[in-house]
C-alpha cells in the first residue's frame, strides 16, 4: 500500500490500571472505560492515531456504579526498513477502586464502588526498536499496511520508556 492513504477504525479494550501495595493494604484503581475507539491514518512509513472512549460503546457509560471516566490518547509511529518508533500521549480522568470490598465491609454487588472522579493520569510513552531482518514486515504487524507473504522472524531489540503522572485535580489553585 505504498503511496496510498489508509484509514483504520478499530475497537479495543486497552487501558492502564494501577495496583499499589503497602504492608497489608492493596489498592486496585481502574478507569471506567473498558472499550475504546481508535482512528488511525496511515501513509507509507507514517501512522497517526487518536483514541477515545465514547459512552455509546458496550459497557461504557455505566456511571452510577463505577463513576464517569474521560479518556483520550494520541500517538504516531514511524516504520522504516530497519528502525521503528512510536510516541504517544494519553490522558484519563476518573477512576474507581476495584477492590472496594476490602475497604467497605457493607459493600454489596451492584452498589457504587469507591470513586475518584478527579484522579487524573497523564502519560507519555516512547518506543524505539531495530528490525534486524529486512524481510520481516513490521508494518503488517503494527498497522496492517503491508502483507507478510512469507514467514520471516527477526531479532527485535526494543527500548521503551514511559513517564506518567497520577494526580488528584479536585483542588486546583489559581485566582478567582
Amino acid at each position: 500500500m505504498n503511496g496510498k492513504i489508509g484509514i483504520d477504525i478499530s475497537f479495543n479494550n486497552a487501558y492502564k490500571t494501577f495496583d499499589a501495595e503497602a504492608s497489608s493494604n492493596r489498592i486496585l484503581v481502574h478507569p471506567n472505560t473498558p472499550n475504546n475507539l481508535r482512528f488511525n491514518l496511515n501513509y507509507d512509513f507514517l501512522s497517526v492515531g487518536y483514541q477515545i472512549s465514547p459512552d455509546f460503546l458496550p459497557s461504557n457509560g455505566v456511571n452510577e456504579e463505577k463513576g464517569k471516566t474521560k479518556s483520550f490518547r494520541f500517538g504516531t509511529n514511524l516504520v522504516f526498513k530497519h528502525w521503528f518508533s512510536e510516541i504517544e500521549y494519553s490522558k484519563v480522568t476518573g477512576f474507581f477502586l476495584k477492590n472496594t470490598t476490602d475497604y467497605d465491609a457493607n459493600w454489596l454487588s451492584g452498589d457504587p464502588f469507591i470513586q475518584y472522579p478527579y484522579l487524573r493520569y497523564d502519560g507519555f510513552s516512547l518506543t524505539v526498536g531495530y528490525i534486524q531482518n529486512s524481510k520481516f514486515s513490521m508494518r503488517s504487524l503494527t498497522n496492517q499496511t503491508e502483507r507478510q507473504l512469507k514467514s520471516a522472524g527477526t531479532f527485535l531489540p526494543v527500548f521503551n520508556i514511559d513517564y506518567y503522572v497520577l494526580n488528584d485535580i479536585s483542588y486546583t489553585t489559581g485566582s478567582s
